[in-house]
């Protein structure tokens, strides 16, 4: 289970939220035990890349896509 959880809220940004999600992943935390965070990216239709990107930076991320 989960100490934490992280809501991500994105739109077009995916440069600002790759660089999110690779932050979180290299917290000590996250790097001692993966299942420590339960990180939740919300894309609220975004045209550009940021789904791929948000799911090649930290896999284990739920990604909700809203108004594709």
């Amino acid at each position: 289970m989960p100490q934490v959880s992280v809501i991500v809220v994105s739109y077009n940004a995916a440069d600002e939220l790759e660089g999110c999600l690779r932050s979180l992943a290299a917290l000590p935390e996250v790097v001692a035990d993966p299942g420590f965070a339960q990180i939740i990216v919300s894309d609220n239709g975004s045209a550009d890349d940021s789904v791929a990107r948000a799911r090649a930076a930290y896999p284990r991320a739920q990604v909700i896509e809203y108004g594709a």
